[in-house]
Parts: C-alpha cells; structure tokens; sequence
C-alpha cells in the first residue's frame, strides 16, 4: 500500500445481505403449487458396460454383473443412490448413505 486515500466517490458499495427466505416473499405469488402424484427427482442416463463389467456415471466407476458386458444399461442417479437395470428389472443398486 503506498497509503494513498480513496475519495469518497470512488467507493463500491455492496448490496445488503439477504436472506433466501427474504427474496422468495416477492415470488410466492408467481409460483405454482407441486403436484400431487410423486416424481423422480434423479436422471436417468445409458452407459455401456465395459470388458470388465464396469459402467462409467459422471467420471465414477461402478460394478455390474459381468453377463451384461458389452450392452447399453439403464441408470437412474440421484443424490443419494444408483440403480442399474437392464429390461426394466433391477440388475444393482449403489447406496451413497453414510
């Protein structure tokens, strides 16, 4: 710091904090209720199993039995589990729980 001052009119101000609860009163007018019927919150991806009955999901790699190898598997992640099926029936579940 060479111990110059700043002048008054050079000064940034920052906006207030506020908090989430605080900017959603504005949109709660605009917004639509949720529907009644439950929904999957997870994506639904198709990876091909590899030679050593492995699939590929967002850069992590995860078993699978090896009669699969070398087809396309469907894949539902969502935050805290991954299932894996093949014909619609489930073929291996992932939990991430703690």
């Amino acid at each position: 710091m060479t111990g110059r001052r700043l002048s008054p009119g050079s000064r940034r101000r920052q906006p207030p904090p506020s908090s989430v609860g605080y900017r959603r009163v504005p949109e709660v007018g605009h917004l639509l209720p949720l529907p009644d019927d439950p929904f999957t919150t997870g994506i639904t991806l198709t990876p091909r199993v590899d030679r050593y009955g492995l699939i590929t999901v967002k850069m992590c790699r995860y078993s699978v039995p090896v009669r699969f190898i070398d087809r396309k598997v469907t894949v539902t992640l969502t935050c805290d589990e991954l299932i894996v099926y093949d014909a619609s029936a489930d073929c291996a579940g992932v939990s991430q729980r703690p």
